[in-house]
């Protein structure tokens, strides 16, 4: 079961690059996408948000468009 973050700033971005990238923890995700665990687990806890060249760095390494990024991100803001 995965863990709950309610304060997830990456709405499902980051459990959606988890599953396609096949990452196991956090960690895992922060070293593929070129960043610290810490900027993955202050976003996780809703401290800092996904920033553009987060983002833009995100879809160079997962091939997902930014309009599917965005998408995911909005999805959990727009549930509240």
């Amino acid at each position: 079961m995965a863990k709950e973050y309610p304060n997830d700033r990456s709405g499902g971005l980051f459990d959606y690059l988890k599953v396609k990238l096949r990452c196991r923890t956090d960690g895992e995700l922060a070293g593929e996408i070129g960043t610290k665990n810490s900027v993955v687990s202050e976003i996780r806890h809703g401290k800092r948000e996904v920033n553009d060249a987060l983002l833009i760095r995100i879809c160079n390494v997962s091939g997902i468009t930014l309009k599917k990024a965005q998408s995911l991100i909005a999805h959990k803001d727009g549930a509240k």
